[in-house]
């Protein structure tokens, strides 16, 4: 499978939403500007294990957000990752990024990107 994009970086606290959301998710302290905003499909490598993941770029619109940022949530479980280095490279995008009208319009359609990305994982072990 080709890679669209490859980034590499640091793993640091940020506002703990995405955990409140029931998605925690490792922010890297990048720039985002370069890249394009929106949810990909994506392998998270880490001391040299391979993660399946979902890796969103932008800005976070549902919560009035203007800074973009770059998230990463894991599929598996994980620990905390804080001050360790990630890379993760963006396989397939699925949806851009999107203002939603309330969190749990946000977190349904977070659940459908899950699914999705199990069931895209899945086929390549196939």
């Amino acid at each position: 499978m080709d890679i669209l994009f490859k980034i590499t970086g640091e793993v640091f606290p940020a506002s703990q939403r995405g955990r409140t959301l029931g998605f925690p998710t490792a922010n890297l302290n990048i720039p985002a500007t370069e890249l394009a905003e929106g949810i990909y499909l994506a392998f998270t490598y880490k001391d040299e294990q391979k993660y399946r993941s979902l890796l969103f770029i932008g800005s976070a619109l549902t919560f009035n957000e203007t800074n973009r940022k770059v998230e990463v949530f894991v599929l598996d479980k994980i620990d905390d990752w804080y001050g360790q280095e990630i890379t993760v490279e963006a396989l397939k995008k699925i949806r851009d990024n999107k203002k939603f009208s309330s969190a749990d319009e946000l977190v349904a359609q977070m659940k459908f990107d899950v699914t999705a990305a199990k069931q895209f994982f899945d086929s390549l072990s196939e």
